[in-house]
C-alpha cells in the first residue's frame, strides 16, 4: 500500500534524503561530497507556504518507505521569484509571463520531484502525487503554477491541461536532464485529475480480482470474444486499434478508468487492444456478477451516469464529423410501458429538439423519418444519420440533471413521437430490462466514439508532422547561409513530404495565414509565432491518408 501525506517540519527531512538518494545515489546527477547531510534542500523549502508531499510504502511489521516526493512553491520576490529561475533563465524570460497573467495572486511552481528507481515506472504514483498536490494547493489560493517537466512524464502531463511554454525540450547542465517548461491553470488541471473510481465501481469491483501483468502485455486483444471488464489500480495502459494497414493509439488509461465493459452484455468482439506500458494491475469483473448490479436501480443509475461523463469527455475530443446522438434504433421500452403517454405531431422541417437547449424529454418514434443534425463551432450545421419508426431520441439529455442537447433533430416526414417526460424516463428505469437496454446502448455509442477516435488519431498525426515540418522548414530558413538546400515552402512540397493531397496543404497553409501564424513575404513565408503554431488547432474534415506499407 502507498500512502500520500504533506510533511511539514521536522518531518520535511525525509523529502530532503529521498532527493539525495534519487538524484545523488541513484541517477548520479550530482556529487556527493556537494551535500554532506546527505539531504538536498533550497530557501524556498522553509517558507510557510511552500507544500511537500512524501510517498511512502507501508507494509505490515515494516517502518514506511519513503519512495517519492514533490513540492509547491510560491513566487516570492525577496527569494529571487522562484526555484527554477536559474534552471530556465536561458529559454524563458519569466517576466513575459508575469506581465500577461490574468490572475492576481501569486505565481506557484511545482518541481523537486523525485521517485525511487523501482517506482520510475509507476505512473499511477505519478498521477496521485500530483493530483494530491493540487487538491492541496487550493487552500494556497493557487490559481497558475509553471512546472519543469521530465521529458519522460511530459506526456502524461501536457494530458491533464499543461501547455508548454517552451515549443521544444532543451537539456539543463543543472538538473542534467532534458526538461519541458509547462504551465498550468488550477481550475482546469483539478477537473483533469478527478479520474478516482465513482461509487459505482468501487462496489461492482470490490470482491473482484486483482491480476498484475508486464509491460507491453495484453489485458484485452482487439477481435477476441470477451466476457470480463477491468479497473485500471495500478501503472498505465495503451488503448489501440489496428486497421489493415495503420495502427492507432486511441488513448492512455490510468488509475481509476475501466475498460471491456462492451463485453459484459453481450459476446461481440473486442473493439481495440489494451496493452500495459509497465507492470500493470487491474480488477476484473465477470458478466455475471456485473448483471447482479444492474439489478439495483441505484447502481445501474450511477453506472449510466459514470459512463455519460465519460461520453462527454470523449466528445470533446472527437471530430466534427461523429455526432454525439443520443438516438436509439432499436425499442429502448417496451410498447406497453409508453403507450398511455402523450403524443406529439410534427410536420416536414419541424424542429423536434435544438442542439445546445436544455432537454427534459425524450422521444420515441411511432411514425415517420426524422434526420440529426449536429453544428460544431462556426461550421454549418451537418446532417449525421436518419432515424425512423422505433428510434428513441434525446434520452442522453433526460438522464443528465441538466442536459443540454447534442445535436438537433428535425421531421423529415409527417411523424409522430412519443413524449417520455423526466420523470417518466426514470419511472420506466424501474424496469431491470429497460436499465440493461440504456447501459447497452451507452456502451455502443462508447464504441463508435472509439472508431471515430482512431480517425481523429490520423487527422492528429497529420496536423503533429505539418507542424514538426514547418518548424523544421523556418529554422533551416533563418539559417540558410549553412543549407543551400531549402527547398521553395509550396502546398505541393508539403503535399509530398506529409503524404497528403495538395488541396488540403493548401487549405492548411491558408488557415496559419488567416491566424497570422505565417505571413505572406516576396522570397515566400516568414513564421510569425513558432508557439502560436504548435497550439494551433487545424480546423478540416478530411480522411488521413493511408500509411505506406
Amino acid at each position: 500500500m502507498i500512502r500520500i501525506r504533506q510533511v511539514t517540519g521536522k518531518e520535511k527531512e525525509k523529502a530532503y534524503a529521498l532527493r539525495y538518494e534519487v538524484y545523488v545515489t541513484q541517477d548520479n546527477k550530482f556529487e556527493a561530497d556537494k551535500f554532506p547531510s546527505r539531504q538536498i534542500s533550497n530557501a524556498f523549502d522553509e517558507q510557510k507556504d511552500t507544500l511537500i508531499l512524501l510517498a511512502e510504502v507501508i507494509s505490515e511489521g515494516r517502518k514506511p518507505e519513503p519512495v517519492g516526493t514533490i513540492s509547491l512553491y510560491r513566487y516570492h520576490r525577496e527569494l529571487g521569484g522562484l526555484p527554477i529561475i536559474d534552471t530556465i533563465k536561458d529559454v524563458y524570460d519569466l517576466d513575459r509571463l508575469l506581465e500577461r497573467r490574468i490572475y492576481k495572486s501569486p505565481l506557484f511552481s511545482c518541481g523537486m520531484l523525485a521517485v525511487d528507481k523501482d517506482y520510475q515506472r509507476s505512473a499511477g504514483l505519478l498521477m496521485w502525487l500530483y493530483k494530491m498536490l493540487f487538491e492541496l494547493a487550493g487552500t494556497q489560493k493557487l490559481e497558475d503554477f509553471i512546472a519543469t517537466i521530465n521529458y519522460r512524464i511530459q506526456p502524461m502531463m501536457e494530458k491533464i491541461g499543461l501547455e508548454r511554454l517552451v515549443p521544444e525540450k532543451w537539456y539543463s547542465d543543472e538538473i542534467k536532464n532534458h526538461l519541458f517548461l509547462l504551465y498550468g491553470e488550477y481550475a482546469k488541471i483539478k477537473h483533469s485529475l478527478s479520474s478516482e473510481p465513482l461509487p459505482v465501481y468501487s462496489k461492482i469491483f470490490a470482491d473482484s480480482r486483482e491480476i498484475w501483468i508486464g509491460r507491453r502485455e495484453d489485458f484485452i486483444r482487439q477481435g477476441e470474444v470477451g466476457s470480463d471488464a477491468f479497473l485500471l489500480i495500478e501503472g498505465t495502459a495503451d488503448v489501440v486499434v489496428r486497421t489493415s494497414d495503420s495502427t492507432f493509439r486511441l488513448a492512455t488509461l490510468y488509475p481509476g478508468e475501466t475498460f471491456g465493459e462492451t463485453a459484459l452484455f453481450e459476446n461481440k468482439k473486442r473493439t481495440a487492444t489494451v496493452t500495459a506500458n509497465s507492470l500493470t494491475a487491474a480488477k476484473v469483473v465477470r458478466r455475471t456478477a456485473y448483471a447482479r448490479h444492474l439489478n439495483n436501480r441505484e447502481e445501474a443509475l450511477s453506472l449510466a451516469k459514470a459512463l455519460i461523463d465519460r461520453l462527454e469527455e470523449m466528445n470533446r475530443r472527437v471530430d466534427s464529423d461523429f455526432s454525439f446522438r443520443s438516438s436509439v434504433r432499436q425499442p429502448l421500452f417496451p410498447p406497453a410501458a409508453i403507450q398511455s403517454l402523450p403524443d406529439k405531431c410534427f410536420g416536414p422541417g419541424d424542429i423536434v429538439c435544438l442542439q445546445g437547449e436544455n432537454g427534459d424529454e425524450a422521444y420515441t418514434i411511432l411514425e415517420g423519418q426524422f434526420s440529426i443534425h449536429v453544428r460544431n463551432a462556426d461550421e454549418p450545421m451537418k446532417k449525421i444519420t436518419t432515424v425512423t419508426t422505433g428510434s428513441t431520441v434525446g434520452y442522453l439529455s433526460v438522464l443528465m440533471a441538466k442536459g443540454r442537447r447534442t445535436a438537433t433533430v428535425i421531421a423529415q416526414t409527417s411523424g409522430r413521437v412519443k413524449r417520455i417526460s423526466r420523470k417518466h424516463f426514470f419511472d420506466l428505469l424501474e424496469d431491470a430490462d429497460v436499465r440493461k437496454n440504456v447501459i447497452r446502448e451507452l456502451f455502443g455509442i462508447l464504441g463508435r466514439m472509439n472508431r471515430c477516435l482512431s480517425a481523429d488519431a490520423g487527422r492528429e498525426r497529420v496536423f503533429s508532422n505539418l507542424k514538426r515540418l514547418l518548424h523544421d522548414y523556418f529554422q533551416k530558413a533563418r539559417l540558410q547561409t549553412y543549407f543551400d538546400d531549402i527547398p521553395p515552402l509550396t502546398s505541393l512540397w508539403i503535399a509530398l513530404e506529409l503524404g497528403i493531397e495538395e488541396g488540403l496543404a493548401a487549405d492548411l497553409l491558408k488557415q496559419l495565414l488567416n491566424k497570422s501564424i505565417i505571413e505572406s513575404t516576396e522570397s515566400g513565408y516568414e513564421l510569425t509565432d513558432p508557439e502560436k503554431l504548435l497550439a494551433y488547432q487545424f480546423r478540416t474534415g478530411f480522411r488521413p491518408p493511408r500509411p505506406a506499407s
